[in-house]
């Protein structure tokens, strides 16, 4: 058991192709919080008093995505469906208006900006973001490699002796049909 352990813990730590947890949610606050900043500056109505406003901002922005978003998002799901997903727009323009009253120094005029506001921060986030399909590729092209090493393992070597080598399939041999 302690041995699995350590290969999965050794296989983790030299795969470059995994990132740990809170590296991605590191990422995802940098991604975040620059997307903020973006839309600042693009939208009218958006502001930040000080640099320490905007870190807030972008840190709650990033936890609100992440866990408060998918509970609004199943909540809202007969709307999601009517509209064919674009209300998720409007529970975004809602948590940036949350965060804009929770943080002091960073306001959002009304829905108008916090909607177009959101709207940057998502496609912003699309374009930018860590995103799961991502993880999930990688994860899956570090589970093939692992997979193809543990075979390359236990296929015996050829050129040792007393291994016994069956002949080459020709192709020539009777055709059974089935």
């Amino acid at each position: 058991m302690f041995h699995h352990l350590r290969d999965t813990a050794l296989n983790t730590e030299m795969n470059p192709g995994e990132k740990s947890k809170w590296l991605v949610r590191l990422q995802s606050w940098a991604v975040t919080l620059l997307a903020v900043f973006i839309a600042t500056h693009m939208v009218p109505g958006i502001t930040y008093e000080s640099p320490q406003a905007l870190l807030v901002a972008g840190l709650l922005l990033t936890v609100a995505y992440e866990f408060v978003r998918p509970a609004l998002m199943l909540l809202a799901l007969p709307l999601l469906i009517l509209t064919l997903t674009l209300f998720r727009f409007i529970i975004n323009a809602m948590l940036l208006g949350l965060v804009a009253a929770l943080v002091p120094g960073f306001a959002v005029a009304g829905f108008w900006a916090a909607f177009f506001g959101a709207l940057v921060i998502s496609i912003i986030l699309t374009m930018f973001g860590p995103s799961s399909a991502k993880q999930q590729a990688a994860k899956w092209q570090a589970n093939l490699h692992r997979q193809a090493e543990r075979e390359v393992k236990q296929q015996p070597d050829p050129s040792t002796p007393g291994v016994k080598r069956g002949k080459p399939d020709t192709g020539d041999g009777p055709i059974i049909d089935v």
